[in-house]
């Protein structure tokens, strides 16, 4: 089948669980070894592009609240010649879930060699280690739960009057959450003149820094950041309405 009778197919389709969804974009990236990342994530909006900048590549997904289900509503091919075929956790772990679970001794070159023969996807041995510890631990896979932060922006924002909610991504992945509580802006200017910041280093595979900075000039921000302290600078200039 050829890449453009594939998205034709993939257009139009629906489905109740948006992981689901996110698997069928990556499935269909993965058989014909295209790039692709994520551009804009919402509580009820996806959009997937190339990797390359030039290319014309589009998916876009929106979630139908009527029908509560998510939809695939436009998908334009590939205009570049970029081959990539690296899966990620989440689509090894919901690819070979039943043989994992079935047999949770499974090995990760196992997982690799059925990766690369039934969908000549590229697997590292990290990542299928990964995969195969969050379904024998019955855990919650990082992209899928990093997906949700979208809708805990949306609900926070809508619950707290006057808050501001920020998400920043790096090719695709979580970078940087910003959350401007309404009552500490409002509450804010009844203090003395302060400037406080604190930050925390993070051990783990993503490692960063996690950094606070509240200001009397109807600013506060909680972030998470990389190694660098510049985050911190495009959190504040987020502040400014």
């Amino acid at each position: 089948m050829r890449t453009t009778e594939a998205l034709n197919e993939l257009c139009g389709k629906e489905k109740k669980d948006l992981a689901e969804l996110c698997f069928l974009v990556e499935d269909y990236s993965l058989n014909f070894k295209k790039p692709l990342k994520v551009k804009l994530i919402t509580s009820t909006f996806r959009k997937w592009v190339c990797k390359q900048s030039s290319c014309g590549f589009k998916i876009t997904a929106s979630y139908k609240k009527k029908r509560r289900l998510w939809r695939i509503n436009k998908a334009v091919p590939h205009s570049c010649r970029l081959v990539c075929a690296k899966a990620s956790v989440a689509w090894v772990a919901r690819k070979f879930k039943t043989m994992i679970a079935n047999d949770p001794k499974t090995k990760p070159d196992t997982i690799i060699r059925r990766a690369r023969s039934d969908s000549g996807a590229i697997v590292s041995r990290y990542v299928a280690r990964k995969a195969i510890n969050h379904v024998v631990s019955a855990g919650e896979i990082p992209e899928e739960e990093y997906g949700k932060l979208a809708a805990f922006v949306d609900a926070f924002v809508e619950a707290n009057p006057g808050s501001i909610g920020k998400i920043a991504l790096d090719e695709g992945r979580f970078e940087r959450l910003f959350v401007l509580p309404g009552a500490c802006s409002k509450g804010f200017k009844y203090l003395l003149p302060v400037t406080a910041l604190d930050a925390c280093h993070l051990s783990g595979p993503r490692r960063g820094i996690l950094f606070s900075s509240f200001y009397t000039n109807f600013r506060c921000a909680v972030g998470c950041s990389g190694s660098r302290w510049r985050p911190l600078i495009v959190s504040n200039m987020l502040c400014n309405r």
